[in-house]
């Protein structure tokens, strides 16, 4: 047989065995909903971004609505007024305000904003099409491999690249925050002094930080097609002088010395959203617990009286239980009783089971006691929950 000791000893690991189940599960659950939140960042599912202006967010693309590629839409209206619709998941770009004119089919109004009035110069390309690379092929790609197709963004043009199509690659390829594809280091030639080396952790072009005055052909040299690859700290590298600020302005990448603007900070805003909405449900259930609190308190005091009087309602203590059930176990066992041969008949995996229910019925009632009032448990209490078992 098993010891009073034996049978808490069971009762306890299976009772861990419970909680780390719980908590992989858990686990599971939270670190998808993590990596969902960091890439929509702040925004929201139920309001169309429309009224927030000009900003970095995720993206969508209808193309059953407008397959010609020229319309995008945020998250929320992607939910919305594209419900059942082929949308095509574009990530996050900057600058971008919800254009959404709603479902074609539903006469082409926004059903979360009806009037918008945005006009169609945002800089629309083929990822609108659901197209993308130097390659123009979708994602995913069924003729690559999963490794192959993994995507890269561009912090300038802000197209995405296959890993496959990223030639050549460098040796710490996959060891840095952000690249600049072939095309933009061509037509930005004076970023590859802030980019790292392609065998190293060095910068690329050993040149003075303030490139404004230094006409291209002289002192930047062309990268040949290169993708350039950075350190995240890279855009507090740029220089900032006046001429440099104008010459970014003029260029029309100014966006690039700002390190807010990069997408490590738009996941940042999603932690924080997701912190925020964490702290506000704690907040609710702390409330909510001091309310049932106050108000169990009130019907103990109301009720104290009648419990004390009534001798129909036998008090059993937590610490109770184990006894009680060695004796109820004890009686089954006993010679004489119907279910002595039955149970003496056992072999030893059924023993097992019968120890491991025992033991989970020891911890259902150890836990049903904690949670009464005051830590006992009446006997109208202990025959519901014996009818549920049964059930």
């Amino acid at each position: 047989g098993f010891s009073p000791d034996k049978m808490d000893q069971l009762t306890a690991c299976r009772k861990r065995e419970r909680e780390e189940e719980v908590k992989a599960a858990e686990d599971e659950t939270r670190m998808g909903r993590e990596e969902v939140c960091y890439v929509l960042g702040d925004a929201s599912a139920d309001t169309c971004s429309y009224g927030r202006g000009h900003l970095r967010q995720p993206i969508f693309a209808c193309l059953t609505c407008y397959p010609e590629g020229d319309r995008g839409f945020c998250l929320a209206c992607s939910l919305t007024c594209h419900d059942g619709h082929l949308v095509e998941e574009i990530f996050t770009k900057r600058g971008f305000r919800c254009a959404c004119e709603g479902s074609r089919a539903a006469g082409g109004k926004c059903l979360l904003v009806p009037e918008k009035d945005e006009s169609k110069n945002f800089p629309y390309n083929k990822n609108f099409k659901g197209l993308y690379c130097t390659c123009v092929k979708p994602y995913p790609d069924p003729s690559m491999t999963e490794e192959e197709q993994e995507m890269h963004q561009c912090v300038a043009c802000e197209d995405w690249f296959h890993t496959k199509c990223i030639e050549p690659k460098p040796a710490h390829f996959g060891d840095w925050d952000e690249m600049v594809c072939q095309g933009c280091a061509d037509k930005y030639p004076f970023l590859a002094r802030y980019a790292r080396e392609p065998d190293g952790d060095g910068v690329l072009e050993d040149l003075p930080a303030c490139f404004s005055q230094c006409p291209s052909s002289a002192n930047d040299s062309k990268t040949g097609g290169r993708y350039l690859f950075f350190n995240l700290s890279w855009r507090m590298a740029i220089c900032s002088c006046i001429s440099c600020k104008a010459k970014l302005n003029e260029l029309k990448i100014s966006f690039l010395a700002d390190p807010t603007d990069s997408v490590a900070a738009f996941e940042q805003r999603g932690r924080e959203k997701l912190e925020n909405e964490a702290i506000a449900l704690i907040q609710q259930h702390g409330a909510k617990r001091a309310r049932s609190s106050s108000e169990e308190q009130a019907r103990a005091s109301s009720s104290s009286s009648t419990d004390s009087s009534s001798s129909s309602r036998r008090e059993i203590k937590a610490n109770q239980i184990g006894e009680m059930l060695q004796q109820a176990l004890s009686d089954c066992l006993a010679p004489g009783t119907e279910t002595a041969p039955l149970i003496q008949g056992f072999d030893a995996s059924a023993q097992r089971e019968f120890a491991t229910q025992y033991a989970e019925l020891s911890a259902g009632l150890t836990e049903l006691v904690s949670q009464s009032r005051g830590g006992h448990l009446t006997q109208e209490q202990l025959l519901g929950f014996l009818s549920n078992l049964r059930k």
